[in-house]
């Protein structure tokens, strides 16, 4: 069953799906926001036509460092391609990529960066260690591909890794199981937020749950 993309009953369909998934898919991943490190290793790519375009979120991450990696001929983490940072409002643009490659995105935080808490409405700063991680395959006709990263995206990425790496038959496979279990794309849908760190569409809202539970610290949820 799919949710709908507006209204009351949408909504509150993908946010029980989010915390289902948070809870039961890598419910320790959602919670800490923790991925792999970088590393180096494989070429990079021959071409710089295509662009990644989106939102760093678990709260908004404000001025936090955004790394794009190549992914290796083995399906594993490459070179790092180019390096940016998130503006106030957690969007972030890298650009020099190669059309049809598959990368790697890793957000992570410095002394600079601060993390909307839409539980307590505050910023806060991130854990020590923190990051999260997308990846995609990049459309192969050039231009901005949306690649959003928030604890779904790297849900995808974890599971992909536990596969064998990134390469695109695997990537698909786990980018389309965390979508299925969404039922909406992670990767593409922008999550909004108000002026007051409040959700305004579903893809907030599933963010926005996982920042509930780890301010309760339960798991309680995923008993109901």
């Amino acid at each position: 069953m799919h949710a709908k993309k507006s209204g009351p009953w949408g909504v509150l369909t993908r946010q029980r799906a989010a915390v289902w998934l948070a809870c039961c898919l890598g419910g320790a991943v959602a919670l800490t926001g923790c991925g792999g490190g970088g590393g180096d290793g494989g070429a990079g790519p021959s071409a710089a036509q295509g662009s990644v375009s989106g939102v760093a979120s678990k709260g908004l991450l404000k001025q936090a460092v955004v790394k794009v990696f190549a992914v290796d001929a083995n399906g594993q983490l490459g070179a790092l391609l180019t390096q940016t940072r998130t503006d106030a409002a957690g969007h972030y643009t890298a650009t020099g990529l190669t059309p049809g490659s598959q990368v790697v995105v890793e957000v992570s935080a410095d002394a600079q960066t601060l993390m909307a808490d839409e539980a307590s409405g505050k910023d806060v700063t991130p854990a020590p260690g923190f990051k999260l991680r997308a990846a995609a395959t990049l459309s192969g006709s050039g231009g901005t591909d949306p690649l959003q990263v928030t604890p779904y995206s790297e849900m995808a990425v974890a599971m992909a890794e536990a596969n064998g790496g990134f390469k695109a038959d695997v990537l698909a496979q786990a980018n389309q199981r965390v979508k299925t279990y969404l039922s909406y794309d992670m990767l593409t849908e922008e999550p909004k937020f108000d002026g007051q760190n409040k959700p305004l569409n579903g893809a907030a809202l599933s963010v926005a749950a996982v920042s509930v539970l780890a301010n309760q610290k339960t798991l309680g949820a995923c008993q109901q």
